[in-house]
């Protein structure tokens, strides 16, 4: 079950940053393609996305072996008005409760200021703007306070500087990375993304290179707040 559980995360990565399906569309799809995944065939997956961190709800991926880690972070509806918070995972069903938060911008990587707690429901702002959430949805979603913990960089929005902590993998697709510079410490600003979301342009010590947002999502990294 677990080896189903970490089949099936990496074909919802797959299936978002290599095919473009949305993120609530991609659960049923990856629930048929795990059962027909070899462990060969699994690995040679991890390796072509880079041994992703995360699904791309928000959900970690172990490696093999491993034990599926509980969610971190405390569900959405626990939180107290006033606090800024970081989504790390959204529940991925029901699948259109899931379309519904994620039109709202309520996804992983996502900044939250919780402005209000009343009986029932949360008034929330994200992206400058503010949405009424049932209590029963927010419970579907987990967040740290922002920030805290390291991200994948291809979830950074435009305009975001962050200092790389970790680059996952290995092989050539991580010599690529640290030879480009996206090395421990650096600082890395995203500069814009192309109208379909792929490629991503990033600024490293004055030079800006553009990566697949797939690749990016192996340099696990920490935001720099200005001010």
């Amino acid at each position: 079950a677990q080896e189903l559980i970490r089949v099936h995360r990496l074909w919802e990565r797959y299936l978002v940053d290599r095919e473009g399906m949305s993120l609530d569309a991609v659960h049923v799809e990856a629930h048929r393609r795990e059962h027909e995944t070899s462990p060969d065939e699994a690995a040679k997956l991890d390796a072509e996305l880079g041994h992703p961190a995360w699904c791309p709800h928000g959900y970690a991926i172990p490696d093999p072996g491993r034990r599926v880690p509980p969610p971190a972070g405390v569900p959405l509806a626990t939180c107290t008005p006033g606090a800024r918070l970081r989504i790390l995972d959204v529940d991925d069903e029901p699948p259109a409760l899931l379309a519904q938060l994620v039109a709202m911008g309520l996804k992983p990587g996502a900044e939250v200021e919780v402005i209000e707690c009343q009986p029932g429901h949360l008034r929330v702002q994200i992206n400058g703007n503010i949405f009424p959430l049932a209590v029963a949805a927010a419970k579907r979603i987990h967040a740290v306070p922002a920030p805290v913990l390291p991200v994948p960089l291809g979830e950074l929005p435009v305009s975001s500087r962050a200092v790389v902590t970790e680059v996952k993998g290995g092989g050539k697709r991580q010599r690529r990375m640290l030879d480009m510079g996206l090395v421990p410490g650096a600082e890395v600003t995203v500069i814009r993304t192309a109208p379909l979301g792929d490629p991503v342009e990033y600024r490293i010590k004055g030079t800006a290179i553009a990566m697949r947002r797939s690749d990016a999502n192996s340099i696990l990294v920490e935001e720099v707040r200005n001010g």
